[in-house]
């Protein structure tokens, strides 16, 4: 990836294991630049910024904020290198979720 790295902590072939499928978990870190990203129409984006400062649409974000992505393609600007926790998720899952466990939002 040109301007930024990434860590694979897990995805298909990635070092950790879990039983949940779906799942990918990637440590970024970019430097200043505009990046696009896409998300797949099954799937989302969370966002953690461990540190650092980016723009996505009109709102800026910097160390300790967090966003969300669900659909569609999505441009971010980073205006000072930044560290970044990625959490790529299925909409749709084989099991019962935590919210569904717990009666939350039925």
């Amino acid at each position: 990836h040109e301007g930024y790295t990434e860590k694979v902590y897990k995805d298909d072939d990635g070092p950790m294991h879990m039983d949940a499928t779906g799942l990918n978990f990637k440590e970024l870190n970019l430097n200043p630049g505009i990046y696009a990203f896409s998300v797949d129409e099954n799937s989302g984006h969370a966002n953690y910024i461990i540190e650092g400062r980016l723009t996505i649409g009109e709102e800026e974000l910097s160390t300790d904020d967090f966003f969300q992505v669900h659909d569609g393609d999505y441009t971010i600007e980073v205006t000072e290198e930044t560290k970044m926790f990625r959490v790529v998720t299925p909409k749709v899952v084989g099991y019962k979720t935590y919210d569904q466990l717990q009666g939350i939002g039925s």
